[in-house]
């Protein structure tokens, strides 16, 4: 315990944030190999056990008023989330997934994360001094097994792949326009369709939707990674969209150069909405002229977003739990291009 505590302190004292306290509650134990036996160590001699302790880490954070206390928490997340898999494997944690944010008052949040610690007991010599060293893992590891759905850059044939879905709130610059340019290679969407304000801070941001079809090699997904390359010529919204059940209930992830911003929204029963833990960067939005890696990785409640392998946006949201259809997005683009596109189910 003592070990995991440590490296809890190690991995916040390397954030940008300043928290007012954090909390580990153990959940459970369970010892790794045979009883948690693992193997024999040469030397020192001796044999070596590991165990996996499954914990719940509680981080407080404050601000000066509820704005500052919600920004603040936000970064905490982002920089958290964005550890990079190798440099958790080598301090012993496995795993790290944003729980909850709870609202502690007007100026504090509490933010929860489920942890999952692992770590090896060696002999320091051959009279029996243990030491407590963290497991080294590859970065092949992983919690889950993943299964390889679709990974394919696009030709002549590949727009029979989707459906085109126009938002029948995107009322302006209908309709959508979406082709092949066979001496490109990609996807485009050439119609500048849209509605809705241009604010980062209101999500109603309908537009065109192009949503793979189902089929048994390409089942409604869940849980998941998708990876997309994409690019524009034009400096308006581009995306993908996700748990796509009808054009009036999905998630979706947009970015938008001209009005700055990267938004992780969905739409509700019709309604367009923020996520219930907001994910929004009202800063930032994409290069135009560039080639962009989205990689968005859906597990449960939990969303992340990855612009260029690094962590863009993190956020949770349970209106949408059934599977579904993953797919791009166009808003107010006339030049909005897509290159490639990946899939893995969890």
């Amino acid at each position: 315990m003592e070990d995991l505590r440590d490296t809890v302190e190690d991995i916040l004292d390397d954030t940008d944030v300043d928290i007012a306290g954090f909390l580990i509650k153990p959940e459970h134990v369970k010892p790794i190999g045979i009883g948690g036996y693992i193997g024999i160590h040469d030397n020192p001699q001796g044999d070596i056990f590991g165990t996996h302790l499954a914990s719940e880490l509680q981080v407080f954070v404050e601000g000066d008023n509820s704005a500052e206390a919600n920004e603040r928490t936000q970064e905490l997340i982002k920089e958290v989330l964005g550890i990079e898999r190798k440099e958790l494997f080598q301090s012993g944690i496995q795993r790290i997934i944003l729980k909850d944010v709870l609202l502690q008052s007007d100026k504090e949040r509490q933010v929860i994360f489920s942890l999952l610690f692992e770590h090896l007991e060696l002999p320091e010599d051959t009279e029996g001094i243990i030491e407590t060293v963290p497991i080294n893992l590859a970065l092949d590891h992983n919690s889950f097994e993943l299964r390889e759905i679709i990974s394919s850059g696009f030709m002549d044939g590949s727009l029979d792949w989707f459906d085109v879905i126009d938002d029948p709130l995107a009322g302006s610059s209908t309709p959508s326009n979406w082709q092949y340019n066979d001496a490109e290679s990609r996807i485009e969407q050439l119609s500048g369709i849209r509605g809705g304000p241009s604010s980062p801070e209101n999500p109603l941001k309908p537009g065109t939707y192009l949503v793979l079809k189902e089929t048994p090699e390409r089942p409604l997904l869940k849980n998941f990674i998708m990876r997309a390359l994409v690019s524009s010529d034009d400096d308006d919204g581009l995306g993908v969209v996700f748990r796509f059940q009808d054009e009036n209930n999905f998630y979706f992830f947009l970015m938008d150069s001209d009005d700055n911003y990267r938004l992780l929204g969905k739409k509700a029963q019709g309604e367009f909405q923020m996520f219930e833990i907001p994910a929004l960067d009202n800063l930032r939005g994409y290069t135009p002229g560039k080639l962009h890696n989205i990689e968005i990785v859906v597990l449960e409640k939990d969303f992340r977003i990855f612009f260029d392998k690094k962590l863009a946006l993190a956020g949770q949201d349970l209106s949408i739990t059934a599977a579904g259809r993953v797919g791009f997005m166009s808003r107010s683009n006339e030049k909005a291009y897509f290159h490639k596109i990946e899939l893995q189910a969890f």
